[in-house]
């Protein structure tokens, strides 16, 4: 229709500039024709501003270069909300399911005597195959309030309205997936397993003291490969060949009034349809300190941590660049607090008290990068979400 319409006023200033220049001399009509042209330029680049969203595929990319504002704030806001899904490498995989090769036992030479052979041996391999879950955001912007919105800001068009709102979806969305990366199906039943349930708590597990009927938080040391083909630590694999957007369209359309259900109004609508599974490959890419509180000596420390870390196989330690650390506020605070004061000025102190300076909050552990999230819960029990 927008096309239809630039081509109907494109005829109409040919036409108009002919009888100009047939009545009036073509002076007259030369200097028409140009200001039409200005005006039809005019029209094609508002019309093409309005509903560049509308006509073009949905991806952060094109909410981030919008004309509307704030959104560098809102794009932060995902980031600082869900780690995890800045954190934990993606694979797109063709089709909704996938599988994972594990090599369970390696094959060797062997020592023989001269003029004897050895035995032929092979790789020991366990597949396992799993279901990715779709993930869905239906979003609905009612005609009204576009209209309402637009009338108070002046510069404001429809695509920052909609472009907020849907910004403010994936904001929401990636809080929810990461809690549900933790929780699994204590968060939605249609969802993948979370990681606290797949935790080898017999061998990969350190308590740090607190009671397991009391509300407490954990600490988790994820291991992560970014390489693409065969990724040895946790990662995420998004299903349809690796879409994860927008509907390409928004669609104007009559919906149900959600304050009365016999009642009709007009709303832009689009939906955030993807498919998404977590692997874990190994069992030894996933330890946990579980029941870590504030009270003393139930805190996570250094030595808690050297603890836990006793536990990853020499073979996985050698590269740390490959693992990170998981907690919210409480454990990263009482790492801080757990670590000496500090007795020479650092800069920007002008002085030292009697009792030193307190440490800064940690960044690192043993060498291993520190992902504070508040997708982790204060209030689990013995490691899991109540």
């Amino acid at each position: 229709m927008k096309h239809l319409a630039l081509f109907c006023l494109s005829i109409l200033a040919l036409v108009t500039t002919v009888w100009i220049v047939a009545t009036q001399g073509l002076a007259a009509g030369m200097l028409f024709a140009t200001a039409a042209a200005i005006a039809l330029k005019q029209f094609d680049d508002q019309r093409t501003r309005c509903h560049l969203y509308a006509l073009g595929p949905w991806t952060l990319m094109d909410l981030a270069n919008r004309t509307g504002r704030h959104v560098t704030s809102l794009m932060e806001g995902v980031l600082t909300y869900a780690p995890e899904m800045r954190t934990i490498p993606a694979f797109p995989r063709n089709g909704l399911d996938y599988s994972t090769l594990i090599r369970t036992e390696l094959p060797s030479g062997d020592f023989a005597k001269v003029g004897s052979g050895t035995a032929t041996q092979k790789s020991v391999w366990d597949k396992q195959v799993g279901s990715m879950s779709k993930f869905e955001a239906n979003i609905r912007v009612a005609e009204d309030i576009v209209i309402a919105t637009m009338a108070q800001t002046e510069d404001l068009q429809i695509p920052d309205i909609l472009a907020d709102e849907a910004v403010a979806f994936m904001r929401g969305s990636a809080i929810r997936l990461g809690s549900q990366f933790w929780y699994g199906t204590k968060i939605s039943t249609d969802g993948f397993a979370g990681l606290s349930t797949q935790v080898d708590t017999g061998n990969n597990e350190v308590d740090a003291g607190g009671s397991g009927a009391a509300d407490s938080s954990s600490v988790y040391l994820v291991m992560i490969d970014d390489n693409s083909v065969n990724p040895q630590g946790i990662h995420f694999v998004v299903g349809n060949g690796g879409r994860m957007k927008f509907s390409d369209t928004w669609l104007k359309q009559q919906v149900n009034d959600p304050n009365d259900a016999t009642k009709l109004m007009m709303a832009y609508c689009n939906n955030f349809l993807s498919y998404l599974g977590l692997v874990m490959p190994r069992t030894q890419a996933l330890y946990r300190v579980k029941n870590v509180t504030l009270t003393a000596n139930q805190g996570f420390t250094d030595a808690v941590a050297s603890a836990l870390w006793r536990k990853v196989p020499l073979a996985l330690r050698a590269d740390k660049s490959k693992w990170r650390w998981f907690m919210n506020a409480n454990p990263l605070y009482t790492l801080q607090a757990s670590r000496a004061t500090v007795t020479v000025a650092t800069p920007g102190n002008k002085g030292v008290s009697s009792g030193g300076v307190f440490p800064d909050v940690p960044d690192s552990c043993l060498g291993i990068p520190i992902v504070p999230t508040d997708s982790l819960l204060t209030t689990e029990r013995a490691g899991l979400h109540q």
